[in-house]
């Protein structure tokens, strides 16, 4: 499932690294860094949809990529069992 954040992750780089090229950035000071609103919702979304994937299942990423599921039961299953 985690495959899913793959993207998300890419985004929370690259909105990080268009912030540290700005003029005075505030990445140069990371504790002025919580002033970036913006910022901060996308790693307060980010961090919530990685701990969802994290503990749930989606029975048709197993077909779709042919792979086994974990042994250990999920917390949430969307779509199947």
């Amino acid at each position: 499932e985690l495959i899913l954040f793959v993207p998300i992750g890419a985004g929370f780089l690259t909105y990080y690294l268009k912030i540290g090229l700005l003029e005075d950035s505030p990445v140069q000071n990371p504790e002025k860094l919580y002033k970036e609103a913006g910022f901060v919702v996308y790693v307060g979304l980010s961090t919530l949809l990685f701990l969802l994937l994290m503990f749930s299942e989606i029975p048709f990423l197993y077909e779709l990529f042919n792979v086994d599921p974990a042994i250990i039961p999920p917390l949430w299953n969307f779509g199947g069992k």
